[in-house]
């Protein structure tokens, strides 16, 4: 049996950009304590988003909260967005959460450019992929497998 203890330094967070105004555009219930948010960002914010796994810093109502996108990169809609899957009724997921959840369109908020290095799918060309998540986590998950399955279909030639 083995005695050791794993310790890990704490990671730090990224830094974030400056916040920029946004609103709600969309808010859809998609199971029974899960909702779609869909938020307006200015077109700066929504070409940051580079990579699945991504996330940004959003503040409502005075609360501060950090989110991962549900949307692939490439996943683009006719206005600058950026979709969320979030769960309502989470004692623990903190104040900004429970305000975005109850959030409804037209609701204004403040939100950083996308963060953080995303998943490194492309270290994994060529090879399978396995993705493991639970709750709410699925979202930046069901990114990962759009950009992985994007990547995956053979190019048009000329």
């Amino acid at each position: 049996m083995c005695n050791s203890r794993l310790t890990h330094a704490p990671v730090p967070l990224p830094t974030f950009s400056h916040f920029t105004d946004g609103h709600v555009v969309l808010r859809r219930q998609v199971a029974r304590d899960q909702i779609e948010l869909i938020l307006g960002v200015t077109e700066e914010v929504r070409a940051r988003h580079r990579r699945a796994g991504q996330f940004v810093k959003v503040r409502i109502a005075g609360q501060e909260g950090i989110f991962a996108m549900w949307n692939a990169p490439h996943e683009d809609d006719d206005e600058p967005t950026l979709r969320f899957l979030l769960r309502t009724n989470n004692p623990e997921g903190g104040e900004a959460a429970a305000k975005l959840a109850l959030a409804q369109p037209g609701t204004k908020l403040e939100i950083t450019e996308p963060s953080g290095v995303g998943f490194g799918l492309d270290r994994a060309d060529g090879r399978g992929l396995h993705f493991v998540a639970t709750g709410t986590a699925i979202a930046p998950v069901r990114a990962g497998i759009e950009e992985a399955l994007l990547a995956s279909k053979p190019k048009p030639t000329d």
